[in-house]
């Protein structure tokens, strides 16, 4: 009973902490006029590479075939100034034998921002499991507006033993 209570008691905290933290971050309705922008209007899409290293000491090896035909999900949640979110949006990608990232999936998701702080947030997944995240704001996306946003994505990646950690992404607005 004691182990149910203190489990119950963490989870409660670590919301509290994850609340707290994110209130911090997004700015509240007065604030988000202050940053309020020409609506612009685009479709969002993803591509790019995929270059996963182990490391050994100073030196990184590239592992990048051993993960041919993994897949790679790229969870995409429209992020509004005052922290609101609208998502996910998932684009299935597979690892081809060099790192390019092969869409499994057709279409092409719309979206609409009108204020500077709005973003797309990326999240990454290899095989299911975690590998970071990256932002895309609307300055980056502004020049779109009324086309389609494609975002070649370079990302690397860095496996060590059990986990995948993300080492670096750029990203290119087309």
């Amino acid at each position: 009973m004691f182990k149910i209570m203190k489990k119950s008691l963490s989870i409660i905290f670590l919301v509290f902490i994850f609340i707290a933290q994110s209130c911090f971050e997004f700015k509240d309705e007065g604030e988000c006029k202050k940053t309020e922008a020409p609506e612009i209007n685009f479709g969002f899409l993803l591509g790019g590479n995929v270059l996963i290293v182990e490391e050994e000491g100073n030196d990184e090896y590239d592992v990048t075939a051993d993960y041919f035909e993994s897949t790679f999900n790229i969870s995409c949640y429209k992020v509004y100034c005052d922290g609101t979110n609208k998502g996910p949006f998932v684009q299935e990608f597979k690892l081809a034998l060099n790192g390019t990232l092969e869409k499994q999936s057709i279409g092409v998701y719309s979206f609409r921002m009108d204020n500077e702080e709005d973003y797309m947030n990326l999240m990454f997944y290899l095989d299911g499991k975690d590998a970071g995240s990256y932002r895309v704001y609307y300055n980056s996306l502004k020049s779109q507006d009324g086309e389609n946003a494609y975002v070649s994505l370079t990302i690397k990646l860095i496996h060590n033993g059990y986990y995948i950690e993300l080492a670096s992404v750029t990203a290119t607005v087309s």
